[in-house]
């Protein structure tokens, strides 16, 4: 199966063109769903993000008409980080394959593929920026994003080690010209977990990106702990403070060591993912949906959640977790 036809309401995703990347290997068509079943030769993968609930709608109506003419599908899942607002059993229990980003190990399944949130490989390239040499970058460390749950402790860190606040910039290109000069990138948890766009801007750019962790999981080693994904040599830490420690006194070249092997890290894995993706998909798309997604009762929804807001929950730091409960406290005397 060569020919794939991507299916969605939007186009206009922030993860499309990292979506792009991953099936490149494949003869690609995007049509919206009012189109979807006007191309019989293509194999159709309908794209469903959690921001958008024109998708779930859509995605609904032409899954069960799909289903009904015995035509095999696939699905993209997009956007999926809180883990606990949607259904999955219900909304994967008919697709052959699905791909999602943001992982979940209550969501390792066979026929689910989580991949990385990413970003485009060839994004400098289109905007003419050229990474530095590591050793001959000028800024130290960088940070761009609002201050909240875990960036507090993160923010207080960085001020006893001299550093105040980090500059401001009128476009993307010239934040990106900046990290291509800057040696390490702190890239503290997004709304849930370690996988953010800052990462991979990180990654990109060649900095050394400064990821966080708790007690109980490594996000990012867990993510990149795949057996199809090479040795991950990211660092996370469980303390802002070491980790700015870290920076303030690692060795030159063990710095520019640590920062090659990671940038050629990602390179290759940018690269291969492609391929395994063609695979996965190639196995599954003549396959009928696994049956372990088939129950879709009131009970194993319930059961799935509850999996789900615990992993959810492991991911936070106890500091992060309170202001959450205090924030939620306040809203519901809000609404009360």
């Amino acid at each position: 199966m060569r020919k794939l036809l991507l299916v969605s309401s939007s186009f206009s995703y922030l993860e499309i063109p990292w979506i792009r990347h991953i099936l490149s290997r494949f003869q690609t068509l995007e049509v919206d769903y009012k189109q979807a079943l006007l191309y019989p030769d293509y194999f159709p993968v309908l794209i469903v993000s959690e921001n958008s609930l024109q998708d779930k709608s859509a995605y609904t109506y032409t899954s069960s008409v799909f289903c009904r003419l015995r035509r095999l599908f696939g699905l993209i899942h997009l956007s999926d980080e809180w883990f606990v607002k949607t259904n999955h059993l219900e909304l994967y229990q008919n697709a052959s394959f699905v791909i999602r980003n943001y992982f979940s190990p209550v969501l390792e399944k066979p026929n689910v593929f989580q991949i990385p949130l990413g970003i485009c490989p060839n994004l400098l390239s289109s905007l003419s920026i050229t990474p530095k040499p590591f050793a001959d970058r000028d800024n130290l460390l960088h940070y761009s994003g609002q201050i909240k749950y875990s960036r507090i402790s993160m923010m207080t860190a960085l001020r006893r080690q001299g550093f105040v606040e980090f500059p401001r910039f009128k476009s993307y290109s010239e934040y990106l010209t900046y990290l291509c000069n800057t040696k390490y990138l702190l890239c503290p948890n997004g709304n849930t977990t370690a996988d953010t766009y800052r990462l991979y801007e990180a990654l990109v750019c060649g900095c050394i990106p400064i990821t966080e962790k708790t007690w109980f999981i490594d996000y990012i080693k867990t993510l990149f702990s795949n057996h199809r994904y090479p040795r991950c040599p990211l660092n996370s830490y469980q303390s802002w403070y070491n980790a700015c420690k870290a920076i303030m006194h690692t060795d030159i070249n063990i710095a520019s060591a640590q920062q090659f092997e990671i940038y050629q890290w990602w390179i290759g894995l940018s690269s291969l993912l492609p391929s395994i993706c063609e695979e996965f998909i190639s196995l599954y798309c003549i396959k009928a949906p696994a049956v372990r997604f088939r129950s879709s009762s009131k009970i194993a929804h319930l059961f799935n959640c509850l999996l789900n807001f615990s992993w959810l929950v492991l991911m936070q730091r106890p500091s992060t977790l309170f202001i959450r409960l205090i924030q939620a406290t306040s809203r519901i005397r809000f609404v009360s």
